[in-house]
């Protein structure tokens, strides 16, 4: 049984348990402002040994406004990556009515109830995803940095549909489980947060979602989503996580010794309600997101933040207070970091022994500098137009966790 107990450097919690009272809205919010941004992001473990992730993204930044861009990745059981994306300007991709329908090329997103779906149609990926909907919930607002929105729309819900992607002979029938989220805001991301710490369960129908942001100034804030079984959801925000260990021996990608960017080995929770462990394991996939970003919006973005990105297996064990009785989940997940910026680990920082000052506060980046060598001048010279048929897709990566860069 797990042990209740006070963890060393708890932070102070505010927010009490929240059923989850109504259906969150999983329409796009459009929010004003030159910076403002929102994405809805999928990923999906599928019976096969696929795992497909995906990000549909609105966004301000770059050449006029509400630019939207759907990218994606294809992670096969040999540990091959198969990407894909599309970008257009405003006037050059669709959203519907009711906001709720997202047309971006040859991505397409479908809010609707009762299932959501997915579709992609490209030169070297084809899929279509339908995912049951749920009822969803909004993250306390303890749980996100001030000013940032989070809607947790689905967790370890069904998928199924088809897959195709280049090598096969033809699309296979797929199922699993997946999770969807929905984020936005009106500042840039990176002045709200710079490490985004996200665990998904997608083994079973008890689902669990955790979130952990640090800000800028080094503080953090976190939240929980579960469901256990047929019960109603519930979030939360009282309780502590800890943060223990380095898991960059774990990534077998041409990052795997850049310290720059700390992946924590495990995430500890404590609190009133809730008790357990996360174990991050093997890394499947580390890249830089900006990378497949049409260009000029790559261009703009690369200047404030040096983000990247990586997707880990995961395994859990959870113990909930439940009124008078205690529920015990456990299971597999992933675990995905989200970096948008440098992020070191605290006691490396200051050079101090073991992991004992992981939640040493104000520490843990480094500030942004200039630096040339960010910027692909190809990018300058063809200024790519959003509102071209990008066909782009990304290059097959061979090799367990390579990135696609």
């Amino acid at each position: 049984m797990l042990r209740w107990g006070r963890l060393a450097g708890c932070l102070l919690v505010i927010a009490a348990i929240a059923p989850a009272s109504h259906a969150v809205d999983p329409s796009a919010r459009l929010p004003s402002g030159g910076s403002a941004w929102e994405y809805w992001d999928l990923i999906a473990r599928l019976e096969s040994g696929h795992l497909v992730t995906w990000r549909v993204l609105i966004t301000n930044a770059g050449p006029g406004s509400q630019n939207g861009t759907a990218v994606g990745r294809v992670i096969s059981p040999d540990g091959s990556i198969q990407g894909f994306d599309n970008g257009r300007r405003k006037s050059r991709w669709t959203l519907s009515g009711d906001r709720l329908d997202i047309d971006i090329g040859s991505s397409h997103l479908d809010l609707h109830g009762p299932v959501y779906r997915m579709q992609v149609d490209k030169s070297r990926v084809v899929l279509d995803l339908r995912i049951t909907s749920e009822p969803g919930i909004a993250a306390p607002e303890a749980a996100t940095p001030d000013g940032y929105s989070l809607d947790v729309l689905a967790v370890s819900t069904s998928i199924e549909g088809t897959l195709w992607i280049q090598g096969m002979d033809a699309a296979i029938p797929v199922r699993g489980r997946a999770a969807l989220t929905h984020s936005w805001a009106r500042q840039p991301e990176v002045e709200l947060t710079r490490r985004r710490v996200e665990f998904f369960s997608l083994g079973s129908e008890d689902a669990l979602y955790v979130i952990d942001f640090t800000a800028p100034d080094g503080n953090r804030s976190r939240g929980l989503f579960w469901r256990h079984a047929s019960e109603s959801a519930q979030a939360s925000s009282e309780f502590a996580l800890h943060l223990d260990g380095d898991a960059r021996g774990r990534i077998p990608s041409r990052h795997s010794s850049d310290s720059r960017y700390w992946v924590p080995a495990d995430l500890h929770l404590d609190g009133p309600e809730v008790a357990g462990r996360i174990r991050i394991g093997r890394a499947l996939a580390e890249v830089n997101p900006l990378d497949h970003l049409p260009g000029p919006i790559r261009f703009l973005l690369s200047l404030g933040m040096r983000p990247r990105r990586v997707w880990t297996e995961s395994s859990f064990e959870l113990e909930l207070a439940r009124q008078r009785e205690r529920v015990r989940l456990g299971g597999a997940g992933f675990v995905v970091v989200s970096f948008l910026d440098e992020f070191v680990r605290p006691d490396a920082a200051r050079g101090l022994p073991g992991s004992s000052q992981s939640l040493v506060q104000n520490v843990g980046f480094h500030s942004r500098q200039p630096s040339g060598d960010r910027v692909e001048g190809t990018d300058l010279v063809r200024g790519e137009n959003l509102g071209e048929n990008r066909e782009s897709d990304t290059r097959c990566e061979s090799g367990h966790g390579d990135a696609v860069e």
